[in-house]
């Protein structure tokens, strides 16, 4: 990948040292450039490379407290570009989602759809090989989307795993001219991609060569798939129900009769009396009881299942070659590796 390595030094000797070493180390004097004591043109050149604000200030204030490398006296930073091609808008926009929730700035986020002119020369100035830009380009007039994200390298990764995660389209895949999600580092003239630095090993001296592989380590998050919401409610339905009910009635029944009078009759008779007689009947009576007719339970039940995760890592293959007498060449070291993406 092509990759712009930016060094802010305090003494100038530094400088100049860094730079003759770097000619040695067969780097052009055509991909370097130096400033100093011009601020303001140091904003417009890295802006244009895709360099985060905040370190464009800090270069330009000559702040040492950017990011420090390993073993390294003076501060180094490497700004990156991860481009993602979408088919699918939705997963586009799902991808900016995560992208921002990770705290990538909305500011160092591009996206295009629909334009494929302005593919082109927003990643050629990013350093992006041309023939990546012709797959973007074709992608973007297919009605693909893509997002191109400025990142330092240390966080480059996780915007690329991010993306990968959204199903971003690989390019590389089976010879398809589409393209996955590229990690690479901007530049204001990119770094020969095809030409490795060479070193030629002084008498007695053990030149070491790092074989680096990566290792896939996978996760776990959790996500919301569904549910159940229940709601009560209330209704009325009308009932019937059947009583018996006794009732009351006085009956009066009066007839002529004609017989002597008794004792008993002789006692009453001629006085004023008053004979009472009351009815009664029987009326529903109503009165209702809440019972429990049925339950419905609401739980969870968790199962377990097992996916399988393809992805590809990268490794460091190293290529020994015999010297001729005479001949000049040191064995050369190869370098091979993809990133993953699907298709």
């Amino acid at each position: 990948m092509a990759m712009t390595v930016v060094g802010l030094f305090d003494d100038a000797k530094d400088a100049k040292a860094a730079l003759h070493d770097l000619a040695d180390a067969g780097f052009k004097q055509s991909d370097t450039q130096t400033v100093s004591g011009n601020a303001k043109k140091v904003h417009g050149m890295l802006k244009d490379r895709g360099v985060p604000g905040t370190d464009i200030q800090a270069y330009e204030h000559g702040h040492r407290d950017i990011k420090r490398f390993p073993g390294r006296k003076r501060d180094t930073i490497m700004a990156m570009t991860v481009v993602g091609l979408f088919d699918d808008a939705k997963d586009a926009k799902a991808a900016l989602n995560d992208l921002a929730d990770a705290g990538f700035k909305q500011s160092d986020t591009q996206t295009v759809s629909g334009n494929a002119k302005k593919v082109h020369g927003m990643l050629n100035e990013r350093g992006i090989p041309g023939a990546d830009i012709q797959a973007y380009e074709h992608g973007v007039q297919s009605g693909d989307s893509l997002v191109v994200l400025h990142a330092n390298d240390d966080r480059a990764e996780a915007a690329r795993e991010i993306m990968n995660r959204h199903n971003a389209i690989d390019i590389h895949h089976a010879g398809q001219v589409r393209s996955m999600t590229t990690a690479t580092a901007t530049a204001t003239t990119a770094a020969p991609a095809m030409k490795t630095p060479t070193h030629t090993a002084a008498a007695g001296e053990t030149v070491t060569v790092p074989i680096v592989e990566e290792h896939l380590s996978v996760g776990k998050r959790e996500i919301q798939r569904g549910g159940a919401r229940i709601h009560t409610h209330v209704t009325e339905v009308p009932v019937t129900e059947t009583v018996t009910l006794r009732e009351e009635e006085v009956v009066v029944d009066r007839h002529a009769v004609n017989r002597p009078v008794s004792g008993t009759d002789l006692n009453n008779a001629f006085r004023e009396t008053t004979i009472e007689v009351t009815e009664h009947d029987e009326v529903p009576v109503v009165a209702k009881q809440a019972v429990v007719v049925e339950e419905v339970t609401v739980g969870k039940r968790a199962t377990e299942r097992t996916e399988t995760v393809r992805d590809t890592v990268r490794r460091t293959d190293v290529d020994i070659e015999e010297l001729n007498e005479g001949d000049s060449s040191v064995m050369g070291t190869s370098t091979s590796g993809t990133t993953a993406g699907r298709r």
